[in-house]
Formats: C-alpha cells, structure tokens, sequence
C-alpha cells in the first residue's frame, strides 16, 4: 500500500509539472518572449502525451486534461502573432491531435486477451507481431503537434498543419482497425488450442501468473518435474511472460491462456493435477475446479509472512522441504490438517556444494551478498539494501572478496534499485584500487547462477528470503538481517548469525561468523529441520516419489467448479 501511494504521488507531480509548463506557454509569447514559449510549449506537450501513453492510470487524469486544454491555447499564442488567418487551421490541428491522443493510450496499453501464443504443440506456433502500423501511429500522434507549431512558427499555412493532423488520425485509424483483426485472429488460433493439448494427454498442469522477470520461479521447479517423466502443459496467465515461460519450460507445450473460461478450457480429461509456484490471485480462477489436485510448490522456504498465510488452506496438497515449514503456520495462528502437507525436501540444493573447511582456515574469505526486494507492502518488506552500506565497507576492510547479487525485483523501486547501484559503484572503485575481485552486477546477477554464487563463497549474508534455507545445505557460515524479536531468536538459536539496523554490533558478529564460527553445530542440526533432505541423495528423490503418487492417473470425471 505505502508503495502505491508512493506512485499516486508521482503521478499527480508530473501532472503539476505539465500545468506549470502550459500556464508558462501561454504567457511568455505574450510578454514578448515568443521563441522561449514555443520551447516550452513542445516541452509541455511532449511531456503530456507522455504521461498519456506511458504513466499509470491516476486520479490525476482531470490535471492532464486540464494541461491539454492549456497547451492548445499555448499554441495559439505564437499563431496569432505570426498568422493570424493560419491561427484558425493550426488551432483545429492540434485539437484533433489532442483528442486522439486518448485513443493512443488505449493502443499503446491494450493487451490482446487471447494470444494463441504456444510452442510445443503440433500444428501451433508462436506469432510475434511487429505490430509497427501501431508503434508507427503512436510516435506520429506524439511528434505532430510539436512539428505543427514549429510549422506555424515559420509561418507555414495552417492547412499544412491541418492535412498532418489528418494523416496521424488515419494513422491511428489503420492501426485499431489491425489491432481488431488481430483479436480476431488471435481467438481463432486459441480455439484450436484445447484440441492440440487433448491430445498431448498431459497429466498435470503447472499454473503460472507472473511477469516474465519472475522467470526464477518457474526455473525452480521444472527441472524437477521434467524428472517426473510424465507428459504436462504450462499455462501461462500474462501473455507478455510468454517467451519467459519457454525458455524456462524447455521442450514441454506452453500455453497462454489469460482469460477465466480459457484455463478452464485448459483443463483437459487427462490432467489429474496441478502446480502452483506462487500465491497469485489469479490461482483462484483455477483452484475453483474438483476433480483435479491442486498442489502448492512456493517458490522458496524463508520465515516470510507470505510462506504462511491463510491462503495456503485453498490446496489440496502443500509441499514443504522440512518440518520447519509446516511449524511455522502453526506460529503463525493457521491452521491447517497435517495430512495436507508432504515434506518433500528440498529438490534445488543439487548443485550446491558442501564445504566442512573451517572459515578461519580461510584468510580473506568471499562473502555473498544476497538482500532479497522492498515487497509490496509494508509487512512484506525485508530487505536490507538501504542500510548495508556500511556492511560492504566491512567486509572491504577485512579484506573479503564480496559477491553481491541482489533480488530480480531490486529494480521495481527505486529506493533500492539507487541503493543497490552504489554499492556496485562502491565495489567497483575497491576493486580499482586494491584489485580484489569482487563479482557484482551482470556477471552476479544473470551471468552466473545462484548455486555458482553459493560455491564461489566461503560465507553469506542476507535477508529473510529462501536463499538462507538454501545456503544451510552448503555447511557454510550464513549471516541474517533480521528485525523481528521471535525472528532474531530463532536466526541465532538456528545457526545464523543475527544482523540488524543498528551498525554498532556488525563488526563483532562479522568477526564471529568469518573467524570464530561458533555456531557451526547448531547450523549443522538445523540443516535438517529446514530441508528435510540433508542426508538423502539424490536431493530429488523424495520429491519425485511423492509427486508421482500425487499425480497419478484418474478415471475421467469432468472438472466441476465448486463454487
């Protein structure tokens, strides 16, 4: 919620700022300073349409409205003063322009429902539109008015301005007549979807509602359920995380269903089961079904709020890695049959090596910085990057090696995201004077992966996400930022050493965890507790036994909604 209001802010400055420029467009050709109006006319304009097309829908739509009734008399101004008889036509002109430039947002933020977008299918194919007759129209309705006045202000005749007017309009025309067609098309090709994956027989459906950044949670679970050697579709809820969601899936079918009733008609006789990574809203538009198992992977074990809410009572089966998961929604006042969870342990950590050397045998050790995002919402925000500063200088003045990796969302604020940039800036200049090699940036962030990053160090730093349940499996030492009273006392009692916002006890605890290790045993024994599979192998195995009994196949019964 802070964060919205946090947008609804900036939007109505923006606004304001636009009504600043108009008002100062409209006056300064008037006192004489005709040329200076102009620029801040086109200005004001372009930072208008702007808004128009780009910026998020506000309350403040009154303000750009009202900014776009003052910018047409801004252009009159200068009119006037060069041509008179032009004035009229140049007037009319832009007017046009302005009231289309509604229309240009509709184009510019539409997205068509029904995609037919799939890949792994017979007979479909992805189709990636161009769409350039729209991108064409848009920048046309953008740019006219401001070549109009620069029209006017070199005394062009204002029928000139009049006929482009006309053809950015017919621009705009053509291009929402394609935008129609291409719906249509669209539909008819999904049409021919549920067919196509009746007969790939999939049994069980994996459910994906999220924008293509959040790639990872898909990239955690696939893998696995490949191993299950079962044939199953990927239903993909936001056309624009398409190509995401096929580059993760590899070679099983991937769909786009974005609608309520194209899921369902998704949900083909053979589908027994299906996944969910994430707590998205849109999972009730398919948990509505009987007759299928629902069943509830997450995307990450942390003490999260989100990891044990109420919402979790809506599956049939929830998958946790060790008993700590389960425990931790009774903490939290949820209920929920014991029958109803599987500890599945933890299929990911294959890959993450284990390392029983003792850190101090270890003089300047590489230590991973992995804050997770600022979260939504207030009770949801966990990270760590707008205080660890003074943490990075440290570990620099220890000598450490750091791998900073922040969380794919850092960018979605801008708090953290200028946070996060200058502690790459600050790693950076270290690393120019005293030629230590800390990783930072794209080589961290996508160039290598988690696990790489896990084994490259020799201790860990983080927030309150999965990454730290992940880490204990290395046998490494992990430090936790942790703000929470019943949160602190479990990270200590746990094996982790405890960080907060108050810096004066960072130098010590830094000296415990790369030195000393003094809980190394408690970390050890919790392993277990927080993976459940820290003495299986392969890391998989459990998961794959009880997938498989989970998705078995059902005598056909349709899948009636119980609602």
């Amino acid at each position: 919620m802070k964060m919205r209001n946090v947008y609804a802010r900036l939007g109505i400055a923006q606004h304001m700022l636009v009504l600043l420029l108009t008002a100062l467009a409209v006056l300064l050709p008037f006192l004489g300073f005709t040329f200076v109006g102009v620029v801040v006319w086109m200005i004001g304009y372009s930072w208008s349409v702007l808004i128009a097309a780009l910026a998020r829908p506000t309350r403040a739509q009154s303000v750009q409205l009202a900014a776009q009734i003052l910018l047409t008399v801004g252009v009159a101004a200068p009119a006037i003063r060069f041509e008179p008889h032009g004035a009229v036509f140049s007037i009319i002109a832009v007017l046009l322009l302005l009231l289309l430039v509604p229309p240009v947002h509709a184009l510019k933020t539409r997205q068509v429902t029904y995609l037919g977008q799939s890949a792994g299918l017979a007979d479909a194919e992805f189709l990636a539109k161009k769409h350039i007759l729209k991108n064409a129209a848009v920048v046309a309705c953008a740019i006219a008015p401001a070549v109009l006045l620069a029209l006017s202000v070199a005394r062009v005749p204002g029928s000139v301005g009049l006929l482009l007017a006309f053809v950015s309009a017919s621009l705009l025309v053509a291009a929402w007549i394609q935008q129609k067609f291409a719906v249509r098309q669209d539909r008819r090709q999904f049409d021919a979807l549920p067919a196509l994956v009746e007969q790939h027989k999939p049994q069980f459906m994996v459910h994906w509602d999220a924008p293509g950044e959040s790639k990872y949670q898909l990239d955690m679970w696939l893998p696995h359920l490949n191993d299950l050697n079962l044939p199953f579709v990927v239903v993909v809820r936001e056309p624009g995380a398409f190509t995401s969601a096929v580059a993760a899936a590899d070679s099983q079918p991937v769909v786009v269903a974005a609608g309520h009733t194209d899921v369902e008609r998704l949900l083909v006789p053979s589908v027994s089961a299906v996944f969910y990574v994430n707590n998205a809203d849109r999972n009730n538009q398919v948990l509505r079904f009987e007759g299928v198992t629902h069943i509830m992977l997450s995307h990450g074990d942390s003490q999260k709020t989100t990891s044990s809410t109420r919402i979790f009572r809506l599956f049939d089966r929830i998958y946790m890695a060790g008993q700590a998961g389960i425990d931790r929604f009774s903490a939290s006042g949820v209920e929920i049959p014991a029958e109803r969870f599987a500890i599945v342990g933890r299929p990911q950590v294959r890959g993450i090596e284990q390392d029983s050397t003792p850190i101090r045998d270890k003089p300047t050790p590489t230590v991973l910085y992995a804050p997770t995002w600022m979260g939504d919402f207030q009770d949801s925000s966990y990270t760590s990057l707008l205080y660890a500063r003074s943490l990075i200088e440290l570990l620099i003045e220890r000598g450490c090696t750091v791998i900073f990796r922040p969380h794919p969302f850092t960018n979605r604020h801008r708090e953290t995201a200028e946070a996060a940039n200058s502690l790459q800036e600050l790693l950076r200049l270290d690393r120019e004077r005293r030629q230590t090699p800390h990783v930072f940036g794209r080589t961290a962030e996508s160039e290598l992966t988690l696990h790489e990053c896990f084994n490259r160090s020799d201790a860990m730093i983080a927030d309150i996400s999965a990454v730290v349940s992940d880490y204990l499996y290395s046998g490494k030492p992990v430090g936790v930022f942790a703000e929470d009273e019943s949160l602190r006392q479990c990270t200590e009692a746990e094996g982790r050493y405890q960080f907060g916002r108050d810096s004066t006890m960072w130098a010590e605890q830094l000296d415990r965890m790369l030195i000393d290790d003094p809980l190394s045993k408690q970390r050890h024994e919790a392993r277990r507790y927080y993976l459940g599979n820290a003495d299986i192998e392969p890391a998989d195995r459990l998961f794959l036994e009880i997938a498989r009994n989970d998705v078995r196949p059902m005598p056909y019964t349709p899948h009636h909604s119980s609602l």
